[in-house]
Parts: C-alpha cells; structure tokens; sequence
C-alpha cells in the first residue's frame, strides 16, 4: 500500500518539471519574436526618420541658395524623441564631394541604418540624439557655405 503513495508523488513532480520546461520554452520563444518584431519597427522607424532628415536637408539647401547677400537659415526639424520605444542617435558622415550618409542607431535592440543623402554644400560631421534637431546653412555672398545638424 505505500507505492501508491509515492507513485503519486513523483507523478506530480514529473508533472510540474514538465509544465516548467513547456513554460520556460514558451518564455524564451516569445521573448525572442518580440525583440524580433521590435528590431524590425526601428528599422522600418529609422527610414522613415532618415528620410525626413535628408529631405529637411535638401530643402534647408534650396531656400538658402535662394537667399541674397550674408547671413544663416535655420530649420527647425521635429523629429521623434524614440522609435519603437527605444532611444536613438543619428551621425551625419560625409562620404563625398556631394554625398553623405545619416547613421541611425539605437541601442536596445542595438539596430543600425544608413540613409545616403546628397548636398552640394558640405555638411558638418556630427552626432545627434534623436529628437527636435536645427539645421543651419550658412551664406556668404548669395553661396551657401556650410550647413550642419545640431540638437534643438
């Protein structure tokens, strides 16, 4: 009569160590498709963000080339403070004489993506936090001379 006893007992630890590891499993699998789910919205994030960037830019480029004489434009960019939730950098990297790259990069989920763009002015070097950002062209003589991106 005591193996009754005991066969119960291990049948429930058997049970429970079962339904533990299908748990843990689960856990694991899902947390894995969410940061997979969420590296692709940052990627799909950062484009659009790039692209507001580069075409701030060229605009930013435009109206100054119109203007006469001396003196700076600025444009004010609203760009969001986080994509997916997660924080983020852009580095403006000129590559060319007429070319350059926007590097967005995030951290957690550590995501990267490079948006080319094209200015005939040279663009500053520099590195960003996502969020409201000014862009500034200078002109001397009715030419512009230099624009660059800072934090606003």
């Amino acid at each position: 009569m005591t193996d009754r006893a005991v066969s119960a007992v291990v049948n429930y630890v058997l049970v429970l160590g079962i339904v533990t590891l299908l748990g843990t499993g689960l856990f694991v699998a899902a947390t894995d498709y969410v940061q997979g789910q969420q590296s692709t919205a940052i990627r799909a994030e950062f484009l659009d963000v790039g692209n507001d960037l580069a075409g701030e830019l060229s605009d930013t480029e435009r109206v100054a080339r119109s203007a006469d004489g001396d003196g700076q434009v600025v444009a004010a960019v609203d760009l969001p403070e986080r994509v997916a939730g997660s924080p983020y950098r852009i580095t403006i990297e000129p590559t060319g004489a007429d070319r350059g790259e926007l590097v967005l990069r995030s951290s957690d989920p550590a995501v990267t993506v490079t948006v080319p763009f094209r200015s005939r002015t040279p663009v500053a070097e520099t590195t960003v936090e996502g969020g409201p950002v000014v862009i500034r062209a200078a002109v001397t003589d009715g030419n512009v001379t230099a624009l660059e991106v800072a934090d606003g």
